[in-house]
């Protein structure tokens, strides 16, 4: 990509709280009933959901989705978390866990480079240079 990514402004301690509890919400609550049912009835629930036309049709919708986010994200040059973290968490918690979990790896990634651009800066004027 040419072009940087555009500057986004870190998220507020508030926004932070809501989406690691969206995050939780969404690793546990849904994730949590597909998987007791995996675990519980594996073949049944395998059943239901390719030969139930409704949830045949979420799971290519949400399939699709992944993959454009995905693209979208290493199109957009998101070097870290990236694409490959985007889908490996999706693949651990569900679509809506990872859209949640990655907003918030961005952030800390975000905060960390900006306190070491602020302490590079301090260090320079100290030193006397700008």
């Amino acid at each position: 990509m040419d072009e940087p990514a555009p500057s986004i402004p870190l998220l507020s301690r508030r926004q932070r709280k809501l989406l690691t509890g969206f995050a939780g919400f969404c690793l546990v609550v849904p994730n949590g009933i597909f998987w007791f049912g995996m675990l519980a009835h594996p073949m049944q629930v395998l059943l239901a959901l390719v030969h139930n036309p409704v949830s045949l049709a979420a799971m290519i919708s949400l399939a699709a989705l992944t993959a454009g986010l995905a693209w979208f994200l290493h199109d957009r040059d998101f070097a870290r978390p990236g694409w490959i973290t985007f889908l490996v968490l999706t693949a651990l918690g569900g679509l809506a866990f990872a859209i949640f979990a990655f907003l918030l790896l961005d952030d800390a990634r975000r905060a960390r480079e900006r306190e070491e651009r602020q302490e590079a800066e301090a260090r320079r004027r100290r030193r006397g240079g700008r």
